[in-house]
This record gives structure tokens, C-alpha cells and sequence, in this order.
């Protein structure tokens, strides 16, 4: 038993009340103020935005950043998310979490390194379902951060897409009732962005410069539902929240296309980033190639009112500059950039997410470890469960 988290369940229902007891989760100022407490107990910094004209060498416009690259020691954008998934299903647990060993979730690099952060935090072990398809050098990074508390386990191969293979696995995980007494598991494709989202409606009440867009990368939703659309609200629905997508994987087929960058040819050699292995199309955005989360709800989707499409070379463009400049972001982080450059050279006052500082195995030439991908052997029969709705039984163990 962890004493610590024990203890944080008793904090919880204390200074929240509790779900049972007809509470919202983070919907009041009063709970707002005790949510912001107990994530700063967990390490999360209050946000931090940066007028980033001139590092863009603007020549019209503005571009706002939310710089969770210097905020977040290190770990990326999905701290703040995951610390909210913890206090979310403490408050949703009406009896204190006494036989609860592991936090154990599924999906990509920053989920993980933010679940071994509370590990830390918290003296849990820490297990995490990765995608097959990443390399060895991502689980060797993963496994240098989480040290010996992490257990990496890789989900064997289905006839699903990459994204639900995994996500399919962890619900096969999680069916096993000796597992649920000793795993608490935050689901964060299911919870992540209604979780967090009481930060992002703490910081848009707070924000006073009207964006004409909004700025941000799909992936897991989080960004969208937790940040973009209460910053979308605040100001009566008038900015556009623009998708930035990759021109080899766009999803959002139903939303209209804003443009497509292509970058400047012979700016960046694209010998000096790294190359993904085959199946995966290309570095940006993990595991998100195949299709949008299905759990993510159709009315969350249409908050999206543009989508802008880029290639390897737009990015790294941004990539480059911003390092020269001293401020190296991640390649997700690049593209929201280039796109928000794009728009904001057209006059408009942009907003967008820096979800993480510029990690070693983005390029070629850091000594992160081969190139090979996860075996392929093992084959998972059949259709994951997550082709059905995850049951509230077990979302909320």
C-alpha cells in the first residue's frame, strides 16, 4: 500500500468532495483553488504563455505559446494531464485506493514519462502498454527516465489499427480482477481531456487577448477538450481551434483545409533528424496515424473549424530555426509552430501548445540506441475490446 496515495484520496474528498456526494469535478473556483494545490503537490506549474513574435521572425500577426517545454522538468504536455487523471479517479473512488501498488495506462512517449513522474512522486511502480512498432531507442529513453519502478510492456500484435492494438491490450489487462485490486489505471484516451479540462477553463478565465486560431495537434484529444475549446468559449466561440496535420496522415477528412506547408526547400537537411522504421509513416505525434481516437465524442470533433497540413520538411524548418534561436522544441511542438507562423503572417493573432523540448532521439546524430523495432512475434486473436464502449466498471476502479 502506498501511504502517499492514500493519504492524497483522504486530500481529495476533503477539499472536493466527492462524486458520490453529486460534486463536479473542478467546476467550482472554491474546487478550482484546492485542484491547483494538489497538481503543484504532483509538480505541475502553473502555465506559463510566451509571446513568441519574434522568435518566429514575424512579419505580420502575433503567435502566443503555452510553454510546457520549460514547465514540465523535462516531461511534456501530458503532466498537468495525467496529475488531473489521478486527482479525477481519486475523486471518483469512493472507498481510499488501500490495495493499489501500480498506475497503469497505455499510448504514447509523454503519457509515460508523466505516469513515471507520479510514480515518483507517489512511491508506486508504474506500468505501461507502448505500440509494438516503437523502436528500441524510445523504450531505452522511457526506461532511463522511469528507472526500475517502470515496467514497459509492449502489446503483441492484432488485426486493429496501431492505436487500438495497444489500447485493446491494456482492456484485456484490466478485465483480470487480481489486476484491477492492485492497478489503478487512468485511461487517459477516455478521460484525459474532461480531467484537465478545469485548467484549461482556470487559465482562459484569466487570458485577455482574443486569438483569431487556436493552434494545437489532435492526438489523444486532451489538448483540444482540456485547453483549446475553453479558450475557444471564453471568447463566444469566435477563434478557430486549426488542427495542424501531417500531409502523409490526415484524419480529419470531415473538417475543411485551411492550406499545406511545404517548407523551404534546402533549409533543413533531412539528414539531421532521425527516420522513424518502418510501419511508421513519419516522427510526428506517436502512435496517432491510423485513425482519431473513437472515444473521443463527435461534438468535440466539430469544435475543429480548420485543419492545415504540413510536411517533414515545414516542421523541421521551425525545428532548426528555433533551435538556432534557443528555444528547441519537440516536433509536434515544430508543427504547431510553422502552422501558427503561417496564419499569424496573414495578419492574425494566433494561439498554440510547445508540448516539449527537443528529446535526443529526434535526431540522427544523438547516441540513442539502434534502429529496430519491437519484435513482431505474438499475435492478440481477434478484435480488442475497445471496439466496444469501455465498461464504467472498469473505468472507474
Amino acid at each position: 500500500m502506498s501511504n502517499d496515495l492514500v493519504n492524497l484520496w483522504r486530500t481529495v474528498h476533503n477539499d472536493l468532495g466527492s462524486r458520490a456526494g453529486g460534486s463536479a469535478f473542478g467546476q467550482t473556483e472554491p474546487q478550482r483553488r484546492s485542484l491547483r494545490a494538489l497538481a503543484a503537490g504532483l509538480g505541475v506549474q502553473p502555465l506559463l504563455v510566451e509571446d513568441m513574435t519574434k522568435t518566429l521572425q514575424l512579419e505580420r500577426g502575433r503567435v502566443f505559446g503555452v510553454r510546457w517545454d520549460v514547465t514540465t522538468d523535462g516531461i511534456g504536455f501530458k503532466l498537468p494531464v495525467v496529475a488531473s487523471l489521478l486527482l479525477f479517479h481519486l475523486w471518483s473512488r469512493s472507498s481510499p485506493p488501500t490495495s493499489v501498488r501500480t498506475l497503469i495506462d497505455a499510448g504514447n512517449i509523454n503519457s509515460c514519462l508523466a505516469l513515471a513522474a507520479l510514480g515518483r512522486y507517489l512511491d508506486l511502480r508504474v506500468e505501461y502498454v507502448l505500440s509494438r512498432h516503437f523502436p528500441s531507442y524510445i523504450r531505452e529513453f522511457l526506461q532511463s527516465r522511469g528507472g526500475d519502478r517502470l515496467t514497459l510492456t509492449t502489446a503483441p500484435r492484432s488485426e486493429s489499427g496501431k492505436e487500438r492494438e495497444f489500447y485493446g491490450y491494456l482492456l484485456d489487462m484490466m478485465y483480470e480482477s487480481s489486476r484491477r485490486r492492485t492497478h489503478m489505471c487512468l485511461w487517459h484516451a477516455r478521460y484525459g481531456g474532461s480531467a484537465v479540462r478545469w485548467m484549461g477553463e482556470s487559465f482562459a478565465a484569466d487570458w485577455t487577448v482574443e486569438p483569431d486560431d487556436i493552434v494545437m495537434g489532435l492526438g489523444a484529444g486532451s489538448t483540444l477538450e482540456g485547453f483549446a475549446m475553453p479558450l475557444k468559449s471564453r471568447f463566444g466561440g469566435r477563434p478557430r481551434i486549426v488542427a495542424a496535420e501531417h500531409e502523409e496522415t490526415p484524419l480529419l477528412r470531415f473538417v475543411p483545409v485551411a492550406g499545406h506547408l511545404d517548407g523551404s526547400p534546402g533549409t533543413v537537411t533531412r539528414s539531421e533528424y532521425r527516420t522513424p522504421p518502418s510501419p511508421i509513416p513519419h516522427a510526428v505525434l506517436g502512435p496517432h496515424y491510423d485513425e482519431i481516437n473513437p472515444l473521443l465524442a463527435p461534438s468535440t470533433l466539430r469544435q475543429i473549424g480548420a485543419t492545415v497540413r504540413y510536411t517533414d520538411r515545414a516542421w523541421q524548418d521551425v525545428s532548426s530555426a528555433c533551435r538556432t534561436g534557443g528555444v528547441p522544441v519537440g516536433n509536434s511542438s515544430a508543427a504547431n509552430l510553422a502552422v501558427a507562423k503561417v496564419l499569424a503572417n496573414q495578419g492574425r493573432t494566433v494561439f498554440t501548445y510547445i508540448y516539449e523540448d527537443l528529446r535526443p532521439y529526434y535526431l540522427r546524430d544523438e547516441p540513442t540506441g539502434d534502429m529496430k523495432p519491437v519484435s513482431d512475434s505474438g499475435v492478440n486473436p481477434g478484435v480488442p475490446r475497445t471496439e466496444r464502449l469501455i465498461p464504467r466498471s472498469l473505468l472507474l476502479t
